[in-house]
């Protein structure tokens, strides 16, 4: 049974996430939350079995929640890859469907440049690239009702799912280069947060990547000044996910995800992730991997908690109330974060948190979830 988002528990999970801010990569919040990320581009981590042997992972998660010295290195075990049975057939796209480009990588393929709009080639959405204001969120609504650019009226806020799609983690701000108006900021969403709808909404960072803080309700004070650029266009569906017998497609993003019993003890660090991604045979297919951050964040569900992810999912973790529970309720992403500076044999990927819908960052040796995706051709 889902339950409404619990502001106590986020905060508790902030104090014991797999984080940490020992030692790790700064940007411009550090000081006051432990969940920002590093500049560093998104990489390719090459795999290093000599760390992985040096230590349990009972040991790496403790070192973990007390925030003490890095020098611990936890092992995995390489998890099985499940095979395909004789009798299984593909799972199709639906036919009412049509596949687009890959969500792998935001380019110029992806995006077409007309004036001061940008269009989206695979929402359909039409996005504000000139003129980017600043206000409150009751201003944001009157400044995209108001606006006229090139000619075209009729925009608004754009939700938090909206917003989440132009995310670009390997650019500095976050957003493809084909955006003229890149501005680091914090940009208002018509997202309501669940824990106060009336006066706190949801908001993205493309300074950080960010599009959600553990630790501080007030940062989504509906009352505070952020950058606000307008979209045009139908709101994305939320009915966008179709169920097959062991995967589920997304319609908007035309993904796959993996969605079979395997995945319930799909514990591991992030390099055995991606291997384990990369040699995956499930639905008649082997070009599944492991799905960015962006990918991941486009199946969350924030209206819900524990878990919040969308209810069609199945075979999510079972949530206790101990460390290792909340330690590990992580999806892995492929999307590199950073070194630790003070160790530099240490290294940040990002994560999807399950119960709540965060996105976080990971020691990459840790034992988390994984769920892999492909691209509907």
């Amino acid at each position: 049974m889902r339950s409404i988002f619990l502001v106590s528990t986020i905060v508790f999970f902030t104090l014991i996430g797999c984080g940490g801010s020992s030692g790790s990569t700064q940007s411009k919040r550090e000081s006051s939350t432990n969940n920002d990320i590093s500049n560093t581009p998104t990489q390719t981590l090459t795999n290093s079995s000599s760390q992985s042997s040096q230590a349990q992972n009972a040991t790496a998660k403790k070192d973990e929640i007390n925030a003490s010295t890095d020098h611990n290195i936890a092992s995995t075990k390489k998890q099985q890859t499940p095979s395909l049975p004789k009798s299984e057939t593909k799972d199709q796209m639906p036919k009412s469907s049509k596949p687009s480009s890959s969500t792998k990588k935001l380019t110029k393929e992806h995006y077409t440049q007309k004036g001061s709009i940008v269009i989206d080639n695979q929402t359909g959405l039409k996005w504000q690239d000139s003129g980017i204001k600043w206000g409150d969120f009751d201003e944001a609504k009157e400044i995209c009702k108001d606006l006229v650019l090139d000619g075209e009226s009729g925009w608004r806020v754009p939700t938090q799912r909206e917003l989440l799609t132009l995310l670009d983690l390997a650019h500095n701000p976050k957003i493809d280069p084909i955006f003229s108006t890149k501005a680091s900021e914090e940009f208002w969403s018509s997202t309501p947060y669940m824990a106060d709808p009336q006066h706190y909404a949801y908001y993205v960072d493309f300074s950080t990547g960010w599009s959600y803080m553990y630790s501080d309700r007030d940062m989504f004070d509906k009352s505070k000044r952020r950058a606000i650029r307008c979209v045009k266009g139908d709101k994305l569906p939320k009915d966008h996910f179709v169920k097959k017998s062991k995967t589920i497609i997304d319609t908007t993003t035309n993904l796959m995800w993996q969605n079979d019993p395997s995945l319930k003890n799909n514990i591991m660090s992030v390099d055995d992730a991606k291997a384990y991604c990369q040699n995956l045979k499930l639905a008649g297919f082997d070009d599944w991997r492991l799905p960015t951050i962006s990918e991941l964040l486009s199946i969350a569900d924030r209206s819900h908690y524990d878990p919040a992810i969308d209810e069609r999912f199945d075979y999510l973790p079972t949530f206790g109330k101990n460390e290792k529970d909340f330690t590990e309720g992580n999806y892995w992403s492929s999307s590199y974060y950073g070194v630790n500076r003070d160790n530099p044999s240490i290294h940040y990927y990002r994560t999807l948190n399950i119960q709540n819908g965060a996105s976080h960052r990971c020691r990459s040796y840790m034992g988390m979830y994984v769920r892999c995706v492909r691209d509907v051709k």
